[in-house]
């Protein structure tokens, strides 16, 4: 349920009296609704939300809690709880493969888990080679193509094409990606 308080200047606040249903569940709570800290202009509402808008955006998502980062891609208005993460900007498709391969899940991400999560601050920490135009295309036609496949096998083709992207991006060498490719996650 999102009583948002509105969009500064974009989206009038929510007005609990158009949905009397949630009014009535909530008034079951009033004693601690009504002493919330987090509350915007009355306690149905909630605060002022400054990136309110970018779940509207095209966007990468991501669950906090788990070995791999298992990241993926929503045009649509999606919203998450506060146990995952979103990425919005420019560049996307290619961060997501990033995220998604084998160099950042069984090396980088490796470090995260061991050191404590792969939250916001983890991510920026890290130094992503900016490809060029060509590169990136490259790798945005690689996405699209893993989308339209069906079958399992093909799928793993394009999954291993992006990999040694970044394999050779990082300059590793064939005895480092066999080392990468066959070590597990833990």
């Amino acid at each position: 349920i999102n009583t948002h308080n509105g969009i500064r200047g974009q989206v009038e606040r929510i007005q609990i009296e158009d949905y009397p249903a949630i009014k009535m569940h909530l008034d079951k709570y009033w004693d601690k609704i009504e002493k919330r800290a987090d509350q915007g202009d009355t306690p149905y509402n909630l605060r002022n939300c400054a990136y309110m808008d970018d779940f509207n955006k095209p966007k990468i998502f991501y669950r906090e809690i788990s070995d791999e980062m298992n990241a993926a891609y929503a045009k649509e208005p999606i919203y998450i709880n506060n146990k995952a993460y979103i990425i919005t900007g420019n560049h996307l498709i290619y961060i997501l493969c990033y995220l998604n391969s084998s160099v950042f899940n069984k090396v980088i991400l490796r470090f995260a888990n061991s050191t404590g999560g792969k939250g916001p601050e983890f991510l920026l920490s890290q130094n992503l080679f900016k490809p060029s135009a060509s590169q990136e295309e490259y790798v945005i036609n690689l996405f699209d193509r893993l989308h339209d496949i069906q079958e399992l096998t093909g799928k793993n083709k394009i999954e291993a094409q992006i990999n040694d992207f970044f394999f050779s991006i990082y300059g590793l060498t064939s005895e480092e990606r066999m080392f990468i490719e066959t070590s597990n996650s833990q």
